[in-house]
């Protein structure tokens, strides 16, 4: 008796456990490839995200947040430091292709000011920092990005903030 019983859940046991790992869709999507670069006011991000079924749709989010630090030094002493930031949000829907992919580039318009030093005789230097988030909303695939652009930025004694 309880050996029929048994008999009888093993398939039923078997047939859950194939529904559980094909239902899992998601677990293998992903962002692949994605960068970053901000000038000016204008950040740009290029992104790749694999594994969706082909034709589906889905919604993806880039916030991002951009830090500028800027230090004013006469004969090498600070005079004043000031940090100021900015953050934009864009979410747009995309289809995946015949392969599954989604691949995107976004645009977007990271304005950060800092105060004018007016009327302080001192060389001013800045940082400019970025964080970029992606996110698929209906995946749930996430990515970071963290940069620095340019370099590093220096004005001469007076010059104006970035």
């Amino acid at each position: 008796m309880l050996m029929s019983r048994l008999r009888r859940l093993v398939p039923a046991v078997i047939v859950l456990a194939a529904f559980t790992t094909t239902g899992q869709a998601h677990a293998s999507t992903g962002f692949v490839d994605a960068h970053a670069g901000w000038k000016g006011d204008v950040l740009t991000v290029s992104f790749r995200e694999t594994g969706l079924q082909p034709g589906v749709a889905t919604t993806i989010s880039v916030t991002a947040r951009g830090v500028v630090d800027a230090v004013c030094k006469k004969a090498g002493t600070v005079v004043m430091s000031v940090r100021a930031t900015g953050t934009v949000k864009d979410v747009s829907d995309y289809t995946a292709a015949n392969d599954g992919s989604v691949d995107g580039v976004r645009v977007l318009d990271l304005s950060v000011r800092i105060p004018a030093a007016q009327g302080l005789d001192c060389t001013l230097a800045a940082s400019r920092l970025f964080f970029v988030a992606l996110e698929d909303l209906t995946t749930g695939a996430a990515m970071e990005i963290h940069g620095q652009d340019p370099s590093g930025w220096t004005a001469s004694e007076g010059a104006g903030l970035p």
